[in-house]
């Protein structure tokens, strides 16, 4: 029986790879390169996002990473309210909880900014705890996953982690997790097979399978 579930943020409990496509072509698009389509995107976007930017062709002697990054991450800080929850999270989260299962965020989001944004969507009350990272530029987040887990008492057989990203397969191995992925999120459906995970179409068919 699941007695903790490890949630993914970005693309697994808000609806936002349309989105962060839109902010990134407007970044590329000002600096004289081509927009990339929402299928490119899912094709190619990973951790460390730095590969993902390279995938595009970005010249870093002339536009650094580290700047297009941070200029990514304030337009999406600042208007990351307009970017829908998807669309069964809160009766998802009204199931666990009835279920009596602990609820965490795990996410490659910057802790502070992950706080702000879980807080703005008003779903901060279901979580026993919201991990982020020390950094806003897409390194990844399993050495925070791994730091929280040798602080967290929960049972590794009686959890899973559930995301939308190979990334996310690769921390619930690094953590010892079970793993379900979404492809409602930043990846293909043939991306997130490749694991040999369980991938599934909605958080719904998520909650059916380890409830």
């Amino acid at each position: 029986m699941i007695k903790t579930v490890i949630f993914d943020f970005n693309g697994t409990i808000i609806d936002d790879a349309r989105f962060s496509v839109d902010i990134e072509n407007e970044l590329l698009m000002k600096r004289g390169y081509k927009p990339v389509t929402l299928e490119y995107y899912k094709e190619h976007f990973g951790f460390p996002v730095i590969d993902y930017y390279r995938s595009m062709g970005i010249n870093f002697d002339n536009d650094p990473f580290e700047v297009m990054s941070a200029e990514f991450i304030d337009e999406f800080n600042r208007t990351f309210i307009n970017c829908p929850l998807m669309p069964d999270v809160t009766e998802v989260f009204e199931r666990l909880k009835n279920r009596g299962v602990k609820m965490v965020i795990l996410s490659a989001t910057e802790q502070n900014n992950l706080k702000n944004q879980v807080e703005k969507f008003g779903i901060a009350g279901y979580f026993d705890a919201v991990i982020g990272t020390d950094s806003i530029h897409g390194h990844g987040k399993i050495d925070a996953a791994i730091n929280w887990m040798k602080k967290a008492q929960i049972d590794r057989d009686t959890a899973v982690m559930i995301g939308d990203s190979t990334h996310d397969y690769d921390v619930s191995k690094a953590i010892g997790v079970g793993c379900v992925l979404t492809c409602r999120g930043h990846q293909s459906r043939s991306r997130l097979e490749v694991t040999g995970a369980k991938v599934v179409d909605s958080l719904t068919e998520f909650c059916d399978i380890i409830l």
